[in-house]
């Protein structure tokens, strides 16, 4: 484990918030960018908590490079997030839950961070297991991404397969309009799930093991 790891899961943890997860083959390339902003490459903490879309447009471009990054960031007496990115293999994952406000609840929102980490690393690990299962990807074909951006901060969340990249804005922006995961309006459902876009991707990751078992073992048999 690295310095970086160490440290962040030392802050993190003390605060009541909670482990970042990070995948065992990233955790050696942590570190401290400033206070409260870990992360295994470059980051922009105030674009992360604008929830800016060029890292998730990365993602949707191409492959590029798995890393991780969280950070606690906001601006003014009481709009500050926990916001988490995760690019690992067959997953691309941006969230964000609020946290730190002065007149936030901190019970409820350390609680709903937790929560955000849990769920996070149960995608991980089933994307891993995806990553690491037979596959039946076609050859010379760029593998299938899950991409995930949910912020219950700002309650927008959108989840979906993508096949190959969009080829320019406008694809990109009819592709998120139709991988919307619809949210009660404020105040209307007590009980909403505050993460909808994280509740989709574990569906479609389960989906996607059980397929690919499934034609593994029709291989095999053949």
């Amino acid at each position: 484990m690295s310095d970086g790891a160490a440290e962040m899961m030392r802050i993190f943890e003390q605060t009541g918030l909670g482990v970042p997860p990070v995948p065992d083959e990233l955790r050696g390339e942590v570190r401290q960018l400033r206070p409260w902003a870990f992360a295994t490459r470059g980051i922009d903490p105030m674009a992360m908590y604008m929830f800016d879309r060029h890292p998730v447009d990365e993602a949707v471009a191409g492959p590029g490079e798995d890393y991780m990054a969280v950070c606690h960031a906001g601006q003014g007496t009481n709009s500050y997030a926990v916001t988490y990115h995760l690019v690992f293999g067959p997953l691309a994952l941006f969230v964000q839950t609020g946290w730190g406000g002065a007149y936030m609840d901190s019970v409820r929102t350390a609680a709903q961070v937790r929560e955000q980490f849990s769920r996070c690393a149960e995608l991980a690990e089933r994307a891993a297991r995806l990553r690491d299962a037979p596959g039946d990807d076609a050859p010379g074909r760029a593998p299938r991404r899950l991409i995930v951006a949910d912020s219950a901060l700002r309650r927008t969340a959108h989840c979906g397969w993508l096949d190959e990249a969009p080829g320019d804005q406008v694809a990109a922006q009819e592709w998120f309009r139709a991988h919307r995961c619809p949210r009660p309006a404020r105040g209307e459902d007590e009980e909403e799930d505050p993460f909808p876009g994280l509740t989709e991707a574990a569906r479609l990751l389960d989906v996607a093991l059980t397929t690919r078992t499934r034609t593994s073992r029709t291989a095999q048999t053949t």
